[in-house]
Formats: structure tokens, C-alpha cells, sequence
């Protein structure tokens, strides 16, 4: 099954991953993670308290870290935009 992405987010995905690729690692930097993630959170929740609540929140299905903190790697981030497409879904993040 394909991931569910809002409109927006898609296309700031394939321009970030054009702009900020790194040519060694071939990976997004973590600045343009962040702003993905923060768009995906804003398409959820569509106001600034709960975004920064949910940044800020440990999460249980990111092993007690929040978003924020597990954003921090490329593995983390991935996990992140999981538990927002579930909530892009309907379903509980």
C-alpha cells in the first residue's frame, strides 16, 4: 500500500530532497527533515499549540521520545512521519 501524504507535503518532499540532498550521504539535511515533519504536523492539526504540543510530547510508539528528539536522525524522522500519516489516516497518533 502507497503512503498517504497530503498534497503540500509530497511537494515539499521532492523539493527538499532536490535541494538539500547530500551528494556523500545522499540524505535530506536535518533542517529540512524538521520542516517536512512540521508541515505534515500543521496538515493534522492546523494549530500552532497542538503542533508544538505534539513536537514536544513523548510519543509510545517512538519509544518515549518525542518527535522532535527522534527527528534528529533520518531513521527517527521516518518514524515520526508513520505515526502523522496515522494520523493523516484517522487513525490515533
Amino acid at each position: 500500500m502507497g503512503r498517504l501524504v497530503h498534497p503540500a507535503v509530497g511537494r515539499m518532499e521532492k523539493q527538499s530532497v532536490r535541494k538539500a540532498a547530500d551528494p556523500q550521504r545522499g540524505d535530506v539535511n536535518a533542517s529540512q527533515r524538521l520542516a517536512c515533519l512540521f508541515a505534515m504536523v500543521r496538515a493534522v492539526w492546523q494549530d500552532e499549540v497542538e503542533v508544538q504540543r505534539f513536537m514536544n510530547t513523548p510519543h509510545p510508539e517512538l519509544g518515549g521520545r518525542t518527535p522532535l528528539e527522534s527527528a534528529t536522525t533520518k531513521s527517527g524522522a521516518r518514524n515520526v512521519e508513520e505515526v502523522i500519516q496515522r494520523g493523516l489516516g484517522g487513525l490515533p497518533a
